[in-house]
């Protein structure tokens, strides 16, 4: 019950619509076109090197993993580097955030 109280309470409060529709569009934005350029420019080399130390069966499914590892990583990255640190002032466990970082 407790989760479609939730959705209802988010459809009723069009102000925490921004907070969360802005880092949504972000992320599909930031995860296709970290997507695209990641295949276009690393999938060809790194299936390539792959074929050299494997069977061409097995290159190209390893390279197309590593570049879906890749792309994780890399939108990660961006991801925390957007929100975690951005959003740290509204957040009361930001307290405990390093300074440094």
């Amino acid at each position: 019950m407790y989760p479609f109280k939730g959705i209802a309470y988010f459809a009723s409060n069009r102000e925490l619509w921004t907070t969360v529709a802005v880092p949504l569009v972000v992320t599909a934005i930031s995860s296709v076109a970290i997507a695209i350029v990641m295949v276009f420019f690393t999938l060809e080399p790194q299936a390539h090197l792959l074929e050299r130390v494997l069977p061409d069966v097995a290159s190209w499914p390893i390279a197309i993993v590593l570049v879906a590892a890749e792309t994780l990583t890399a939108l990660f990255i961006v991801i925390q580097l957007l929100f975690v640190r951005t959003s740290c002032h509204r957040a009361a466990w930001c307290s405990s955030f390093p300074e440094h970082l």
